[in-house]
């Protein structure tokens, strides 16, 4: 492990663990490289990219305090927009809060799910004259929960868990893993908001500019919140999937559209992605297959064009996701009438936005379920040639474990880390 020396209200001296310290080139002597020669390199040594995207966690909270990194307690709390915030008392009373470290002993593997909507964040955000102060976050998740205008328990402890970090104690795994590989602490959202975004942003570097440009029509109306709208900010369903989708080709959670969750779906989204640049020369012959070419393609003519003009061989991808389709049975994995899709996150599946992905077959048979990804790998299932794949979990996990914490046990059985259902151990053992 790491040996660490403290500097008060600055980057840690980080000195590397004799087992990485034997791979360290000093500085004056690491080779100079031109662009070209990087990208050889790592065609000759990288054959498959493993996209693991865990869900809704701030940097802050499971690295603020990793060694090295730009976090909680790099500068002075001074210099620090929101080290310092206001939280409102149950007597009416108003204090500060500060980041403080949650582990093992308050079970912080299983916590709540806090407001992380687009709306919501902004609001967090707090903007005065276009800059965020960064000091709302405990206040407006407090009052978010405030009974008839008034603070209460439950609403002081979520205004709380906005302030609260974890560290190695409660993620080994992560920790570990930025020890021995790369720990980006400059990494922001390209939107502010929930999963959905996120999950278009990893397989199309956007979540929908392009196409509020190309038809203002669909921008999104009011503060996002909720329904259809470019580019996109909430969690809405995909239409394909959706019982508004006749074809039904993409599956659905079977919970999504009952009672008033959601009502609502996404537009098609038709701008270019990864799905489209990894076909590369076969890309026309592919898009061939779609069933519903007016309405997928007409927005990317040009990129199947320039794709396929570019000659590139094509490259296979494959996004696995959790209750995509069958996936093996445990005790803890709740199921539907037919054993398909209970621990599906319909609004998770970045491709499935796509119709020219969910519409063609050739597209489609990349999406499948986790089980089927542990199987492939068994199986030696995966291309020859490489590729690269995403993986994801779910409402449970297969491998049928449980958290530590009793309470938790019959709630927080997701895998992909989101709060709320995910137990941190259990999603660092499907990653690991």
């Amino acid at each position: 492990m790491m040996q660490v020396s403290a500097v008060p209200y600055g980057r840690a001296d980080v000195v590397p663990g004799q087992s990485i310290r034997r791979y360290m080139i000093p500085q004056g002597a690491e080779p100079h490289l031109t662009h070209r020669q990087i990208v050889a390199l790592l065609r000759q040594h990288i054959k498959y990219i493993f996209v693991l995207y865990q869900e809704n966690r701030s940097f802050d909270s499971y690295f603020g305090t990793f060694p090295g990194a730009d976090g909680l307690f790099s500068k002075p709390p001074a210099e620090t927009p929101g080290f310092y915030q206001p939280i409102i008392n149950l007597n009416g009373t108003v204090s500060e809060i500060h980041p403080f470290r949650i582990g093992p002993a308050q079970y912080a593997a299983d916590t709540d799910d806090v407001d992380h909507s687009h709306p919501m964040i902004v609001e967090k955000m707090n903007f005065v004259n276009g800059k965020p102060q960064m000091n709302r976050y405990a206040e407006s998740e407090e009052e978010k929960y405030f009974l008839n205008g008034k603070p209460t328990l439950m609403a002081k402890q979520f205004g709380e868990l906005t302030m609260a970090y974890e560290d190695c104690n409660t993620v080994p795994f992560l920790w570990r893993f930025a020890d021995r590989f790369t720990l980006m602490d400059h990494i922001f959202q390209l939107v502010t908001g929930p999963s959905t975004p996120g999950n278009l942003d990893i397989i199309a570097a956007q979540t929908g500019i392009t196409q509020w440009i190309e038809h203002p029509e669909q921008g999104y109306v009011g503060n996002g919140s909720s329904g259809p709208g470019e580019p996109v900010v909430n969690d809405s369903d995909p239409f394909w999937g959706s019982p508004y989708d006749w074809r039904k080709k993409v599956p659905v959670n079977p919970y999504d559209f009952g009672g008033n969750y959601n009502t609502s779906v996404q537009y098609n989204q038709t701008y270019a992605s990864l799905p489209l640049t990894l076909a590369g020369r076969s890309l026309t012959s592919v898009v061939k297959y779609d069933a519903l070419p007016n309405e997928d393609l007409g927005d990317v003519r040009g990129d199947i064009s320039a794709i396929t003009a570019s000659g590139h061989m094509p490259i296979s991808w494959r996004w696995y996701e959790e209750g995509f389709d069958h996936e093996p049975r445990n005790s803890v994995d709740p199921v539907d009438a037919s054993g398909l899709h209970a621990s599906y996150i319909t609004h998770h599946n970045g491709p499935q936005y796509f119709g020219y992905v969910s519409n063609n077959p050739k597209m489609r048979n990349n999406l499948r379920g986790l089980g089927d990804f542990f199987q492939d790998i068994k199986d030696g299932r995966l291309p020859k040639s490489g590729g690269v794949f995403y993986v994801k979990g779910g409402y449970g996990n297969i491998a049928g474990l449980r958290p530590v914490d009793p309470h938790a046990q019959g709630v927080f059985v997701g895998d992909d880390d989101h709060p709320g259902y995910s137990d941190a151990m259990i999603s660092e053992a499907m990653v690991a």
